[in-house]
């Protein structure tokens, strides 16, 4: 959250009380301990993020009076937007605001600013069209601030933290005798501008860092000058602001139109210096009077274009999204105004910074969503039940180098695919949430049976449930990708097929957990500090080979149970809790050229079970190499058993193994142990022709 007093994010504020016993919130900013910030300020911000409404400007430049007219068109909007809402923040500041704009409507004229350092006065905006919700923070000082650098450092400092400025100019002033008037001179504004300059540089601010939205004050003055943009005069005398109004490619021409119009009256050498430096200049005019009879009290007041300056800090303070198709580019102001407007095949990008989605997301055709960087393009949702759904007759859906995230208490998927094609590069997913009685599971990305795709250079980081939900009838592909500290799974797979390669899976529940009637194969991955690694269970089936490597799981590298198949081939199993294999129930295993190191036990099995065990390393385990149990059949051929510190072989129960082949040494509690209740069909491995026996304990009597 952005603190509305020194401008600089904290990551939660203070409960207080202010001098009358009111609740209020206070900041842990160094030097902004006192503030006082109203106590709803911090409800709802995910949706409504602080907007800083900073504006500066020489004495007589209209600087109050546009305040005026600003707050007359917050108070008019829901005359066009028909779902916008307004609401100030404190009791006090409503009652000021409300009386203000009495007398605006009366033409009383307002009160000088004071030369004071402002606590700002803070508005909520819901549903304003193209630009959603925000919380604007008005800060307001008197003109003579911007006179003295020294004075602006006390008493202008909100213009430090800043990302924008709205620079109030009026070109013109009233004659010494109040009967007419004359044109100001340009100089006098690049003199602010070294005023500015020099205050911003003993505060430490950089203007390089903050964009200012020059603003024309007085507009209507020149609406019968021949040489006023016909943009500037169209958008003084038509309302430009109906929901329906492409207003953003307006106010860009007016920017553009206007510079050209202000070098020709002389101001070329302030615009010049203003490209120079700061960040960005926008250009846009204002009548908070909305006539030229500026000099008669008592005027019928009739604001024009006063919402023009909002837009430009919507745009400035919030990051863009841009539609790109057939060699064109467009800006939008949101994600869901882009994916309403994108043609089918167009490329969504997104500016660096947190998009915020009111409302869960569809996308029902072709489109490529881009961002700049997955840290720091994020996509983020509050409301849930889900972030964004995909649902694609034809075409595909991709995602390249975007967050997305869940934040808050309310129950949330992130991504759901309904049907269509999916494809996600270099995406974070994080923060999915369930629900209590787990009717919305908290999972990161789940696939229904009509999806289908592939995640390449993912993270799935968490989540309350599973990173990655497979249920579709067609393969899903995931390749180098990272499950971190998922709830429930890094990936699930209740139906259709997984292939998972170059992997990683750390601290998850699950790694990757298989059931029911579906399969997977796990090549070159890594599974650490999860409670099973890999988990296959009902009647389905698994492949894990090519050197994967479970590592330090809480129990088991791979556990199948009731009717599971698993092929485990050439991947190592070292230093898990229990088990490096665990078969139970029904489950059937086949394990070969596997190296099993330091686990409790390297492979049990148990329960009816059906094993065969080839060309395998066992050494060190802090048990026993191998244990056999229960009614478990077992194909053991040509394993190496060595170093543990129970034995190499453990057979229990009803247990028939067969054993041929196998090499034995240095096992602390014997080679092979076989229990009193094993059939006596059962017989251990012959050293070779020469070799010393090996240590057989053998309980049968």
């Amino acid at each position: 959250m952005l603190c509305p007093v020194c401008l600089t994010p904290v990551p939660r504020f203070v409960e207080a009380e202010d001098p009358t016993g009111a609740n209020i919130l206070r900041c842990p900013n160094p030097g902004c301990e006192d503030s006082n910030i109203p106590l709803l300020y911090a409800e709802e911000y995910a949706s409504h993020p602080a907007i800083a409404c900073s504006m500066i400007g020489l004495p007589g430049h209209g600087k109050t009076r546009y305040i005026d007219g600003l707050l007359q068109g917050i108070y008019t909007a829901g005359r066009h937007w028909p779902d916008f809402a307004y609401q100030w923040l404190d009791e006090r500041t409503a009652m000021t605001v409300r009386q203000r704009r009495q007398d605006y409507e009366a033409g009383i004229p307002p009160l000088a600013t004071a030369v004071t350092f402002p606590e700002p006065v803070i508005c909520r905006l819901s549903d304003v069209p193209r630009v959603g919700g925000c919380q604007l923070l008005f800060f307001d000082v008197s003109g003579e601030v911007f006179l003295n650098s020294v004075v602006l450092r006390d008493a202008g400092r909100f213009v430090r933290n800043s990302p924008a400025v709205i620079w109030l100019n009026s070109l013109v002033q009233p004659t010494d005798d109040g009967e007419g008037l004359i044109p100001v001179d340009p100089a006098s504004l690049s003199d602010m501008l070294t005023v500015y300059r020099q205050g911003m540089a003993t505060m430490g601010g950089d203007t390089k860092n903050q964009r200012v939205i020059f603003t024309v004050t007085k507009a209507d003055l020149y609406l019968k000058d021949a040489d006023f943009p016909e943009s500037a005069r169209h958008i003084l005398e038509k309302d430009i602001f109906a929901a329906g109004t492409s207003v953003w490619e307006i106010i860009t021409s007016l920017s553009a139109d206007l510079e050209q119009w202000l070098r020709g009256r002389g101001y070329h050498n302030v615009i010049n210096l203003l490209r120079r430096q700061f960040k960005e200049v926008f250009f846009t005019v204002v009548s908070a009077q909305g006539s030229d009879t500026l000099l008669q009290p008592g005027v019928r007041m009739e604001p024009r274009a006063v919402l023009l300056p909002l837009f430009w800090l919507w745009r400035t303070q919030r990051p863009a999204v841009w539609i790109e198709h057939d060699g064109r580019r467009e800006y939008a102001s949101s994600l869901p105004l882009a994916i309403e407007s994108a043609p089918p095949g167009a490329t969504i990008v997104l500016d660096p910074g947190i998009h915020f989605i009111p409302k869960p997301l569809t996308f029902r055709q072709s489109v490529i969503l881009r961002g700049t960087d997955a840290e720091t393009t994020i996509i983020e949702g509050a409301r849930g039940p889900f972030l964004a759904g995909v649902n694609l007759a034809e075409g595909v859906f991709s995602a390249q180098s975007v967050t997305f995230r869940h934040q808050g208490t309310r129950p949330s998927d992130l991504i759901r695919v309904l049907a269509g094609r999916v494809e996600f590069h270099d995406c974070i997913f994080r923060g999915a949430r369930a629900s209590e009685d787990r009717r919305v599971a908290g999972n990161a990305l789940v696939l229904d049976q009509a999806g289908v795709g592939a995640a390449v250079e993912c993270r799935f980081q968490q989540n309350k449930g599973s990173g990655l939900v497979v249920s579709c009838t067609r393969p899903f592909l995931v390749s180098e990708c990272q499950f971190q500290l998922n709830a429930v799974s890094g990936i699930s797979v209740v139906a259709g097929t997984v292939n998972v390669s170059k992997s990683n899976f750390r601290t998850n529940a699950y790694g990757v957990r298989v059931s029911r009637q579906a399969t997977g194969d796990v090549s070159r991955c890594e599974f650490h500090d999860c409670v099973h690694g890999v988990s296959v269970s009902d009647s389905a089936t698994v492949r894990v080979r090519e050197e994967s490597l479970f590592q330090g799981n809480r129990k088991c590298g791979v556990r199948l149970e009731k009717s599971a198949t698993a092929v485990c081939e050439n991947s190592r199993f070292i230093g898990n809790k229990e088990i490096g294999i665990s078969v139970a129930e029904h489950a059937t295993l086949t394990a070969e050229g596997n190296q099993l190191t330091r686990n409790k036990v390297g492979v049990r099995t148990e329960g009816n079970t059906q094993t065969e065990l080839r060309e395998n390393k066992f050494e060190s385990q802090t048990n026993d190499g191998a244990v056999f149990a229960d009614e478990s059949r077992v194909d053991c051929t040509d394993n190496d058993f060595y170093h543990s510190s129970g034995h190499g072989i453990r057979v229990e129960g009803s247990s028939r193994p067969v054993m041929d082949g196998n090499r034995y040494g240095s096992n602390t509690g014997g080679d092979v142990f076989i229990g009193a209740t094993v059939h006596r069909s059962v017989v251990p491995d012959k050293p070779p022709k020469g070799q010393p026996p090996y240590r057989i304990t053998d309980k049968r009597k």
